[in-house]
């Protein structure tokens, strides 16, 4: 796949029990493919996963294992393209034939709000700053919005000044957001919002971080403690949101 800064790749993989196993189409990152890193794997993984939790619209993610062999026979057709490969796991974000990419400038029809509003709120929660018109990294699909690319959630791993998890208010990111404008100036029942969020507890999170590949945990035990610290000072981080909507009112 020519788009993206990372050049992913579309794999038919299977997947499933040996009792029951079924073909899917993944768009995949791997290592050797341009910006491609073990801990932005392990972000991309775990962010639509979460993502889906918060129950937002974002494709499936699944691990994909490279093996050599397989390699081996595709070795030619991925030279042909620039692409060269390595060995071990990958990450598949289930391919979505009717997706459409948004377009910008951002225009939501009114059905579309509160889940706009929701991928705002989730990438305030996971510091995401790469959702911007820039780089929407959001498309339509079956009247949709679906948010995709999560190798640039959880940011905060890397700040070099760290503030409280909560503390979202002034994140300059936040401002850029691809759906800041329209949800700040449109009137949105934040109530609503904030109450899909507070459906979530801890033992559900600890479960989908459970399920990052072992190779990764140190990522996994990071997001949980983050999260852990937002749902600790959540009446905090509702009025940050506020606060970060306030320059566009």
């Amino acid at each position: 796949m020519a788009a993206g800064r990372t050049r992913p790749v579309l794999l038919e993989c299977t997947r499933g029990t040996v009792a029951r196993r079924e073909r899917s189409r993944f768009v995949t990152k791997a290592i050797g493919l341009p910006e491609v890193y073990e801990f932005s794997l392990a972000h991309e993984f775990l962010g639509s996963r979460l993502a889906q939790l918060y129950g937002l619209k974002a494709p499936s993610a699944e691990v994909v294992m490279l093996s050599s062999s397989f390699l081996d026979v595709t070795r030619r057709d991925l030279e042909a393209a620039g692409l060269r490969l390595t060995p071990g796991l990958a990450v598949g974000s289930e391919f979505i034939s009717d997706l459409l990419p948004f377009p910008v400038p951002v225009q939501l029809a009114e059905d579309e709000l509160p889940d706009a509003a929701a991928i705002y709120v989730f990438d305030l929660l996971t510091q995401n700053p790469d959702r911007s018109v820039a780089s929407p990294n959001c498309g339509r699909a079956a009247r949709q919005l679906v948010p995709y690319d999560f190798e640039s959630a959880f940011s905060f791993r890397f700040a070099i000044r760290k503030l409280e998890p909560w503390r979202v208010g002034d994140l300059v990111f936040a401002r850029k957001h691809l759906f800041h404008d329209a949800v700040a100036r449109v009137d949105v029942d934040w109530r609503a919002i904030v109450e899909r969020f507070k459906t979530v507890t801890m033992t559900d999170v600890d479960r989908v971080c459970s399920t990052i590949p072992s190779v990764w945990a140190e990522v996994g035990k990071d997001v949980r403690t983050h999260i852990a610290a937002v749902l600790d000072h959540w009446l905090q981080f509702e009025q940050e949101i506020t606060i970060s909507l306030g320059n566009a009112r």
